[in-house]
C-alpha cells in the first residue's frame, strides 16, 4: 500500500535541492528482515514489517551526487486496522544513519489523473494545483510542487481518491500523475523530483505514471542556508550557519493514516477524520460505584442542516462561567447549523477572539441557529 522513496538532498533548511547526479532508493531496494502480526483480536489487527534500507552515507565531497559508501538504515512499519474504521494507521520508525537526503512515504491515490489536492490550514481547507510548472529560466527560486499541510491532504478525481493524515508532518507532494516536458537544463532536476520517471536525453521528456501522495518524513541537511543550490540560484536565503542536528540522525518516529474513498468528501469531513486519528478519545475508568449519570451523554451537539462546518474551539470563558464555542465554514456554500448543549441554552452572544460580546444571538427551542457564510468564522458565548 505505502512505499518508500529516498533521494539525495544538497539543499538547506529553506529549500530542497537535488544533486546533479542522484541515486534514488525505494522499497524495492530494501531487504526484509522480519514480518509479524500483532493484535489479531476482533477489534484490531496489525502487521509489522522490518526493513533494512541501503542509503548512501551522505552527499559526495563535491555535493554533485551521493557517496558510493552506503549505510544500513533500519525501518519498521506497523500497519493497523481497527474494526469499523475507514483508515489504516501507520506507525513508522526510522533509525536514520545517513546525511543529505530526503525520505518520503508514498500512498496511492487510486485515481488515473489528479488536477488538484486539498490540505488543511488555519480555519480552512485549501485546494492547490497538483503540480507547479518549472519555467525554462529560474533567476531567484525554482517553483516547487511540494506544499504545506497541518494534518491532512486529500487528492483524487471525480470518482475516487484518498486522504493521508499525518501527525506533525507538514509537507506533501502529488507525484506520478503528469506528463511534463522539460528542457535539458531542468531534466536532471525533474528526474530527481518525480517518481517512476523515464528520461529521454534528446528531448528531455519526463513521463510519470501511478498517481501518489508523497509525505515527507525526513529532510536531512546540514546548513541553515547555502549559496550553491540549483533550486535557488539567487544565493543565500538566510545566515550561512551549520546545523548538524538538522541531519536528523538517530531514531525518528512518525504517525500517519491512509483513508481511501469514492467521490470527494466535504472539507469538514476530511478534518473530522484527521482529528479522529490524531486526537483519539481519552478513556478513563469510573472509580466510584453506584453512579447515577447517563450511560451516554453529549455535552455539545452541532446539527448540520446544510453545508459544511468544523468545530474549532470548545472551552470555558476566560473570566466568566459560560461556554465558548468557535465554528467555521470551510466550504463554498452557506452553512446552516443548530448548536445545543446538554441543557437548554438561556442566552447566546456572538463574541470576538478576545471573548468580548458583539451581539446577542437568537435562541430557539434551547439551541442557537446559525447561518455561516462561506469561509466565515463564528465564535459564540453560550449561557445556561
Amino acid at each position: 500500500m505505502a512505499s518508500i522513496e529516498d533521494v539525495g538532498d544538497v539543499g538547506d533548511e529553506y529549500n530542497y535541492s537535488p544533486p546533479a547526479s542522484d541515486h534514488r532508493v525505494t522499497s524495492a531496494d530494501a531487504r526484509v528482515t522480519g514480518i509479524s502480526r500483532f493484535g489479531g483480536g476482533p477489534l484490531r489487527a496489525g502487521l509489522r514489517v522490518n526493513l533494512d534500507l541501503p542509503l548512501p552515507r551522505s552527499a559526495s565531497a563535491d555535493r554533485s551526487g551521493r557517496s558510493s559508501d552506503s549505510v544500513t538504515t533500519p525501518v519498521t512499519i506497523e500497519a493497523t486496522l481497527d474494526a469499523g474504521s475507514p483508515r489504516v494507521a501507520f506507525a513508522v520508525s526510522v533509525d536514520n544513519r545517513a546525511a543529505d537526503h530526503r525520505l518520503r512515504l508514498l500512498f496511492p491515490a487510486g485515481a488515473t489523473s489528479i488536477e488538484t489536492a486539498r490540505a488543511d490550514t488555519a480555519f480552512d481547507v485549501i485546494a492547490r494545483p497538483a503540480r507547479i510548472a518549472v519555467p525554462d529560466t529560474v533567476k531567484n527560486e525554482s517553483p516547487v510542487s511540494s506544499m504545506p499541510m497541518i494534518s491532512m491532504v486529500d487528492a483524487g478525481d471525480a470518482g475516487t481518491g484518498a486522504t493521508v493524515i499525518g501527525k506533525g508532518l507538514m509537507e506533501y507532494e502529488i507525484v506520478g500523475d503528469t506528463t511534463t516536458t522539460y528542457n535539458a537544463e531542468h531534466a536532471e532536476l525533474a528526474e530527481n523530483k518525480m517518481v517512476g520517471s523515464a528520461v529521454s536525453a534528446s528531448s528531455a521528456l519526463i513521463v510519470v505514471a501511478e498517481p501518489a501522495i508523497a509525505i515527507t518524513l525526513i529532510r536531512a541537511v546540514g546548513d541553515l542556508s547555502r549559496n550553491d543550490l540549483a533550486t535557488r540560484p539567487s544565493g543565500h536565503a538566510g545566515p550561512p550557519v551549520a546545523t548538524p542536528a538538522a541531519q536528523c540522525l538517530g531514531i525518528q518516529r512518525f504517525d500517519l493514516a491512509f483513508e481511501p474513498h469514492g467521490p470527494a468528501p466535504l472539507a469538514g469531513e476530511l478534518m473530522a477524520s484527521a482529528r479522529a486519528h490524531n486526537i483519539p478519545p481519552r478513556v478513563t475508568t469510573a472509580r466510584r460505584p453506584g453512579g447515577t449519570g447517563p450511560l451516554t451523554r453529549s455535552f455539545l451537539r452541532i446539527e448540520r442542516l446544510a453545508g459544511d462546518v468544523v468545530l474549532s474551539a470548545l472551552k470555558r470563558a476566560e473570566d466568566r462561567p459560560s461556554t465558548i464555542v468557535r465554528l467555521f465554514n470551510p466550504g463554498d456554500e452557506e452553512t446552516n447549523v443548530v448548536v445545543s448543549l446538554d441543557a437548554p441554552i438561556a442566552q447566546a452572544f456572538a463574541v470576538n477572539f478576545l471573548e468580548e460580546r458583539q451581539a446577542e444571538l437568537a435562541v430557539e427551542n434551547g439551541g442557537v441557529v446559525l447561518r455561516l457564510r462561506p469561509k466565515q468564522i463564528q465564535t459564540m458565548e453560550l449561557l445556561r
